[in-house]
């Protein structure tokens, strides 16, 4: 189980981009009542069959990783949200993408911690593999609202290579100032 809703993000972009996806975009979206995780994907996509059958746990297509016997990604944050009196949409069209909409309540006493989004959008920038993530994120507090959009392509075109140790510690105090911006 995940100990925390940046848990089931990272696992959700990583299933876009090991689905095909050149192009991801990561929503987050927090308020002082909800936080809204929606990712939408142009990866192979998924015909109705395989959408339902994809909140089993106990389905993979043996494609992604063929010595896998479950698929947990998406069974864990639907049992997340029902638990916790969320809302799941799942929308996905074969050989188009796939759109995923969750909205967490974070007053119900058993919806887990948001996490370190910073962290998250570190690692999914770190994902393997080559696709355009894009990143756009808001929070509404007391004392205001305030959001960042950052573009994976535009960042290695700036820092370079992320797996140089200058690229990757720029890019990592280069996100922390913008989550950190928004409190």
């Amino acid at each position: 189980m995940h100990f925390r809703l940046c848990d089931y993000a990272l696992d959700l972009v990583q299933n876009a981009v090991e689905a095909g996806a050149g192009l991801v975009v990561l929503k987050l979206v927090e308020d002082r009542t909800s936080f809204i995780l929606g990712i939408e994907d142009n990866g192979c996509g998924m015909d109705e069959a395989t959408r339902a059958k994809a909140l089993d746990p106990f389905y993979t297509d043996g494609v992604k990783h063929a010595t896998r016997k479950v698929g947990l990604g998406l069974p864990f944050v639907k049992q997340a949200l029902d638990a916790t009196d969320g809302s799941f949409l799942l929308d996905s069209k074969k050989g188009r993408g796939t759109i995923l909409h969750c909205c967490f309540d974070l007053a119900h006493v058993d919806t887990p911690p948001i996490g370190d989004v910073a962290t998250l959008v570190l690692q999914c920038m770190l994902l393997p593999g080559v696709f355009e993530l894009q990143v756009l994120r808001s929070r509404t507090t007391e004392q205001g609202s305030s959001q960042y959009e950052l573009s994976r392509r535009i960042l290695q075109e700036t820092l370079g290579d992320f797996c140089r140790g200058e690229s990757l510690s720029m890019l990592r105090r280069f996100i922390r100032s913008q989550e950190d911006d928004l409190k």
